[in-house]
């Protein structure tokens, strides 16, 4: 899946409405996710851990993503095309943004985008994430299908 592709389906004549539920559906589904099964992407519950690289947080939010994915395979029948990860920080630099966005294709061909956006405290990277964040401005990954060994950046 390259950036045109994706470029594409998010330019594509979704309807507002229709997106906008599902959206809405995908932020509660990875809320609760984060809050029940990985509030450490959250915040950092030990004052002692060093925290995450980017890379780190996008591995271990791939586990987020691939229940996403797999949520939408099961119970929607939809296939997943592709998606994207994209890092980085409010101004004050003290909560990390993470956007998530699947892409499917339905039962008739249509796409559909799934989608949500996070903030975690930015005290969940290390001083090399951090860093990394601050110079990029923004880091994107391609979300590869669950059972892929890693996201790859783009």
């Amino acid at each position: 899946m390259n950036k045109e592709l994706i470029a594409k389906i998010v330019e594509g004549d979704l309807g507002e409405l229709a997106r906008t539920q599902l959206e809405n559906k995908t932020q509660k589904l990875i809320n609760q996710l984060l809050e029940s099964e990985c509030p450490f992407l959250l915040k950092p519950l030990q004052v002692d851990r060093k925290g995450f690289t980017v890379e780190q947080y996008a591995q271990e939010f791939s586990e987020v993503s691939d229940r996403v994915i797999l949520e939408a395979i099961e119970k929607e029948n939809l296939k997943f095309i592709s998606g994207k990860l994209q890092f980085s920080l409010d101004s004050c630099e003290n909560k990390m943004i993470v956007d998530l966005s699947s892409f499917f294709e339905g039962n008739d061909g249509e796409w559909i985008v799934k989608s949500a956006c996070i903030h975690a405290v930015s005290s969940v990277l290390n001083d090399e994430g951090l860093n990394e964040l601050v110079e990029e401005r923004l880091v994107e990954y391609y979300i590869t299908p669950p059972g892929y060994e890693s996201n790859y950046p783009i």
